[in-house]
């Protein structure tokens, strides 16, 4: 995505061209002119060139070589002047604009705003977020803003972090009970405030160093563990606005609260009864939806998506996430699938488990049925399916109402994913396969008989704009 189109620089680069095009078009061509002209045009490009720069120094150093050119326009200005090409009037019009563009050039390094998003690649979730409210603003605004996203766990401790990302991991996959009691018993302002406090010592120094290297304007937090941390430390790096986007339904926990952000940005109304209960004042809580990539909101073709996967467009189309569930569990489930229905294609999506693949390629090609490794193109898979079999993530589910694909859902950690599914039952969004005690096929042949009924209540809720209506939402702010 080219970001040049969308910054204020360029778009009062080509008010400025157009108004003094204008201004020449209705007079008798010249030498002048002609070169003005040129000179216009050129300049539309070399600002092009200069906001496309994706790092700062080379992109403001290039903005710095503007100004000869916009200084050579008004000599070329004045000359068609005494040439008597145009009159005086008009020459001062195309000076005037030409000056106040250039005083932008000047400013703009200055007037640029840094937001600093501060994430995990903990469950994934949290990082798609900052991912999606990052090119949210940037297709609004462009350069206007300069947009950092930084795992904030690992800045905070690498190896604090690696440890607990594979014990995250571990237990929620194997030990789900024992991550249930550890959300449960720490779910409540102290625990986490202590954490926070007696990590101050040890960070603050560093810390302080980071953010004002990155000297941002708006942090967003879209991991709460370390919010607390992060506020007492910003309060000594200038006037900072803190923002919080809340990555889960329902089910929020006090770490959410703690930091005390300006503002807690949430996905739904169930969710900001649930921040609500936790003591955040109502005005500070911000029902704006959860921020997915733009590709959500934008038109698919579905013959010629599933056509290149050699799947035939006219079936019904399921989309298997396994996410984190064992490899006997998804190869049952697959064949399940192929044994009960052979009018459906089928797709599985391994993602970044390496170990799955392998031993799902022998499936591969098999009738309807399609195995995909890691891919970019999860917008695409998911609009161009009718049904999606995952775990109750928080940015999974947020994705298929997104895409107003009704969910099977097969797994719920204990705790934060609670709510998820909750959210999915309130609404009837999907079926929770062990809540319904339903078998896999029994849960497609069900949503795939009442699917009019189930997109209906998707549609009600389904906010694929969302990452835009915050970035309108942060730029307000500022």
């Amino acid at each position: 995505m080219k970001l040049y189109p969308n910054t204020s620089l360029y778009r009062e680069t080509i008010q400025t061209l157009d108004l003094i095009l204008g201004l020449i078009k209705p007079l008798k061509s010249s030498a002048a002119l002609r070169l003005l002209e040129e000179g216009l045009i050129n300049l539309s490009s070399e600002t092009a060139i200069a906001l496309d720069q994706s790092d700062n120094e080379q992109m403001y150093a290039k903005l710095r070589q503007l100004s000869p050119l916009i200084a050579r326009l008004i000599q070329l200005s004045n000359l068609a002047y005494h040439l008597n090409d145009i009159d005086q009037p008009i020459n001062h019009q195309i000076e005037t604009a030409l000056q106040l563009l250039d005083r932008r050039v000047h400013t703009f390094p200055q007037k640029r705003r840094n937001i600093l998003s501060l994430s995990s690649i903990m469950g994934q979730g949290h990082m798609s977020a900052s991912k999606a409210m990052k090119q949210g603003i940037e297709f609004l605004y462009g350069k206007d803003y300069n947009v950092s996203i930084i795992d904030f766990y690992e800045h905070v401790d690498s190896f604090f972090n690696n440890t607990f990302v594979k014990a995250y991991e571990g237990s929620t996959k194997h030990l789900p009970k024992a991550y249930q009691y550890f959300f449960e018993s720490t779910d409540a302002k102290w625990p986490v405030k202590f954490l926070n406090i007696i990590t101050y010592p040890l960070n603050a120094v560093k810390i302080e160093k980071l953010f004002k290297s990155y000297n941002p304007h708006v942090i967003i937090s879209a991991f709460p563990v370390w919010d607390y941390l992060a506020s007492m430390i910003m309060k000594k790096c200038g006037n900072i606005k803190f923002l919080s986007v809340v990555t889960d339904s329902i089910s929020i926990h006090n770490a959410w609260v703690t930091g005390n952000p300006d503002y807690h940005i949430v996905a739904n109304t169930e969710t900001a009864i649930s921040v609500k209960k936790l003591g955040v004042k109502e005005e500070k809580i911000k029902t704006l939806g959860f921020p997915v990539k733009l590709e959500f909101s934008s038109p698919t073709n579905r013959t010629e998506f599933l056509k290149d996967l050699n799947l035939n467009p006219e079936l019904y189309t399921v989309l298997l996430q396994p996410a984190s569930e064992k490899t006997t569990a998804t190869v049952k489930m697959i064949q399940e699938i192929t044994s009960h229905f052979k009018d459906l294609n089928l797709i599985v999506i391994c993602g970044r488990n390496q170990e799955l693949l392998p031993k799902l390629e022998k499936f591969d090609h098999t009738t309807n049925t399609r195995i995909i490794g890691w891919t970019d193109q999860m917008p695409e898979f998911l609009k161009n399916s009718d049904l999606v079999i995952t775990k109750a993530g928080g940015a999974t589910v947020m994705e298929c109402i997104a895409a107003q694909k009704p969910m099977i859902i097969t797994q719920v950690i204990p705790g934060q994913e609670m709510g998820n599914a909750e959210l999915i039952r309130l609404h009837n969004l999907g079926i929770d396969q062990k809540s319904a005690k339903m078998s896999i096929s029994e849960c497609i042949e069900y949503i795939r008989k009442n699917q009019a009924h189930f997109q209906k209540k998707l549609a009600n809720l389904s906010r694929p704009h969302a990452s835009l209506d915050i970035a309108k939402f942060i730029h307000e702010q500022l």
